[in-house]
C-alpha cells in the first residue's frame, strides 16, 4: 500500500484492521474500514444525485443500514428533474450576479420556492 493515498477496507477481521490502522499511520494514507469508525479516517455517506445536486447520508458509521434506507427512501422522493433545475439555477445565478444583493437574493430564493420539502418540483410549463 506504499504510495496509496486512500485505502477502503471491508476486512472483517480484528488483526487484520489493526494493522491496517498501523500501516495507514506509517505510510499516510487515508484509511477506511467498514463498520468500524473507531478507524476511519473519513466517513463513506449514502449519496444520491440528481446532475449537480447532491444530498448525502451519514450515521458517522452507527448505522450504515439506515443511511442506505434513508439514501433509499431520498432516491424515491427526489425528482428527476433537479439536476437539470439546479442548471437554471446556475444560469439565473450568472443572469443576477450584477444585481444588487438584495433584488438578487429575492430572485433566487424565489426560483429555489419552486423546490418541494419532498424534493418534487413545481415548475411552470
Amino acid at each position: 500500500m506504499e504510495g496509496a493515498f486512500v485505502v477502503v477496507s471491508t476486512v472483517r477481521d480484528a488483526e487484520v484492521t489493526r494493522s491496517l490502522r498501523a500501516l495507514a499511520d506509517r505510510l499516510r494514507f487515508l484509511l477506511h474500514v467498514a463498520d468500524q469508525p473507531e478507524l476511519c479516517d473519513f466517513a463513506l455517506p449514502a449519496v444520491v444525485q440528481r446532475g449537480s445536486l447532491t444530498v448525502a447520508v451519514a450515521t458517522g458509521g452507527a448505522s450504515p443500514g439506515l443511511a442506505r434506507r434513508m439514501r433509499e427512501e431520498l432516491e424515491t422522493l427526489l425528482d428527476q428533474r433537479l439536476g437539470a433545475f439546479v442548471e437554471r439555477l446556475a444560469a439565473l445565478r450568472a443572469r443576477v450576479a450584477n444585481l444588487p444583493p438584495e433584488e438578487r437574493a429575492r430572485l433566487l430564493n424565489e426560483a429555489v420556492g419552486a423546490v418541494r420539502i419532498d424534493g418534487t418540483l413545481e415548475l411552470p410549463e
